[in-house]
C-alpha cells in the first residue's frame, strides 16, 4: 500500500508539473511589408495580420488602385488575395480609366457559351471583377472567349480621347473549389480613333510589341509603355494563354491633353532593396523582356531592415527614410501601451540592420480609464489620435497627440501615425516637419 501511494504522489506531482507549464505562443511566419513611396498600416490578431497600404502625395499605385488591403495567415505566411505588393509610382496621369465607362463601352469578339447559367461577356472584365450570383444566373469573375484562338480581343470605347500609359490585367475569378486557373500570359495591344482603323502598340525599339501577361488568375500584373498613346478605342488581342482564354484588365492614364504623347527616355536610379533596376522615375515595368527601359545596376546600399510586427491589440505604421527604416507604434482605441507611452518609435539602419533602442515594443494593455491618455503636450492647433478623427479631419497631415516629432496623416478614412525625421518637428501650420513647429511651441 505504501508503494501505491508513493506512485500516486509521483503520478500527481508530474501531471502537475505538465498542467503548470506555460503554453508556448506560436510564431508568427508574417512578415509586415515596406513599399518605397508608401505608407503601411499593419494590425495582428492570433490568426493573421492585416496590412492597408496607400502611397504618399504625388504618388499613385502602378495599378491605379488607391489602397491595397491584404491579410496574411500567421500559420502559413500566405498572402491573400494574393503574394506581392505593387509599387508606388509619381502619380501624374495614372487612373484608372475603366471608372470612366459604363459596362456598354466593353465589347468582346465572343463569350463563353459553354454555359447556360455562367455568364462571362465581356462587361466582366473590370480588374478585380468577382463571381456574383444574381437568380438563376451567376456572373464570371472575368470576361472569358468561346474560342482558345488568336482573333479573340476585349475592348473599350471611351467618350474621349484618352492618354494611355499602362496596363494592368488578371485571370479570371472563381469561388472557393473551383479548379479553374485561366489566365491570359501575352497579348498584343492595339489602338484606334474610329474603332475601324487599328494601330499596334510599338515600343521605343519594337514595332507591334507584346507584352507579357499574367503568372496566376488573381495577381494583377502590370505593363508600363514606354512610349505612351492617344486613343477612344483600346484592343487586348491574347496571343498565349493558361487553360482558356479569360481575363480582367484596366488601362492607366488620363484624358489626352491634345498634344503628341512622347517616348520616355531611360534613366537610372538605384532603390534600398536588394534588387535594383534602371527605369524612367515616372514608370514601372515588371518585365525586362517586354521594354527597354530595365537594365540591371549595382546595389549602393543593402536593406537589412525587416518591419516591425505589431503587438497584439496594437498597430504598426512602418516606412522608409534616408538611409533608415522607422517604425510606428500605437495601441488600439480603449488599450495602452504598459509604459503609458501614446506612440512609440523605433529605427533601424539599413546598412547594418541594427534597431536603434532594440526592436522590442511594450505590450498594449486595456486602459480601464474612462478617457483617453492625455495628449504629451498643449498643442495650438489640436491633435489627431483616433481613426473617426481623422474621418471628420479628412485627408491631410495633421498633428499627432504622441509628441511633437509625430503627425497624423490621414488618407481614405485611414489613420497612419507616422516620424518625422531625426531633428525635426511638425508644424501643423504649414504641415511640414521642421526644425521649429509654431503648433507645438512648448518643446
Amino acid at each position: 500500500m505504501a508503494i501505491l501511494l508513493a506512485l500516486a504522489y509521483i503520478y500527481l506531482g508530474i501531471a502537475g508539473l505538465i498542467a503548470a507549464a506555460p503554453t508556448s505562443t506560436p510564431v508568427s511566419r508574417c512578415t509586415s511589408p515596406t513599399v518605397d513611396n508608401g505608407l503601411v498600416q499593419c494590425r495582428s490578431n492570433k490568426q493573421e495580420l492585416l496590412c492597408v497600404i496607400v502611397c504618399e502625395k504625388g504618388y499613385a499605385f502602378e495599378t491605379g488602385a488607391r489602397e491595397i488591403q491584404k491579410s496574411c495567415d500567421n500559420t502559413t505566411g500566405i498572402w491573400s488575395p494574393s503574394a506581392g505588393f505593387p509599387d508606388c509610382v509619381p502619380g501624374m496621369c495614372m487612373g484608372r480609366l475603366l471608372t470612366l465607362v459604363n459596362d456598354s463601352d466593353l465589347s468582346a469578339s465572343s463569350r463563353f457559351l459553354g454555359s447556360r447559367t455562367l455568364q462571362t461577356g465581356p462587361d466582366r472584365a473590370r480588374l478585380d471583377a468577382q463571381v456574383e450570383a444574381s437568380g438563376l444566373h451567376v456572373y464570371a469573375g472575368g470576361w472569358k472567349a468561346n474560342l482558345d484562338s488568336l482573333d479573340q480581343y476585349v475592348q473599350v470605347e471611351f467618350n474621349a480621347t484618352m492618354r494611355v500609359r499602362g496596363v494592368v490585367t488578371q485571370g479570371r475569378a472563381v469561388l472557393d473549389g473551383d479548379p479553374a486557373n485561366e489566365y491570359v500570359t501575352q497579348y498584343r495591344l492595339l489602338y484606334s480613333d474610329d474603332g475601324k482603323a487599328w494601330r499596334p502598340y510599338s515600343s521605343l525599339k519594337v514595332s507591334d510589341q507584346f507584352l507579357s501577361g499574367n503568372h496566376d488568375r488573381d495577381t494583377p500584373y502590370v505593363n508600363m509603355l514606354d512610349c505612351p498613346f492617344d486613343a477612344r478605342f483600346v484592343r487586348i488581342n491574347p496571343l498565349a494563354w493558361h487553360e482558356h482564354i479569360a481575363l480582367r484588365f484596366d488601362l492607366l492614364g488620363c484624358e489626352s491633353d491634345g498634344f503628341a504623347p512622347a517616348c520616355v527616355t531611360p534613366t537610372t536610379r538605384t532603390t534600398l532593396l536588394t534588387t535594383t533596376v534602371t527605369l524612367d522615375p515616372n514608370i514601372v515595368n515588371k518585365d525586362p523582356t517586354t521594354t527597354s527601359i530595365l537594365t540591371s545596376t549595382t546595389v549602393q546600399r543593402p536593406n537589412m531592415c525587416t518591419a516591425l510586427p505589431p503587438s497584439s491589440h496594437g498597430i504598426m505604421h512602418c516606412e522608409q527614410q534616408t538611409g533608415s527604416l522607422v517604425c510606428v507604434a500605437t495601441c488600439d482605441e480603449h488599450y495602452k501601451f504598459e509604459s503609458n507611452d501614446l506612440v512609440i518609435k523605433r529605427v533601424c539602419n539599413q546598412a547594418t540592420g541594427v534597431w536603434l533602442g532594440g526592436p522590442g515594443i511594450p505590450k498594449c494593455i486595456y486602459n480601464s480609464a474612462p478617457t483617453p491618455l492625455p495628449p504629451t503636450n498643449n498643442y495650438t492647433n489640436g491633435c489627431v489620435t483616433l481613426k473617426n478623427e481623422c474621418r471628420q479631419a479628412g485627408n491631410g497631415d495633421f498633428q499627432a497627440c504622441g509628441g511633437c516629432h509625430f503627425f497624423a496623416s490621414c488618407s481614405e478614412g485611414y489613420l497612419y501615425i507616422r516620424a518625422c525625421p531625426e531633428q525635426l518637428l511638425f508644424d501643423a501650420i504649414s504641415g511640414v516637419c521642421d526644425y521649429h513647429s509654431r503648433s507645438c511651441p512648448n518643446h
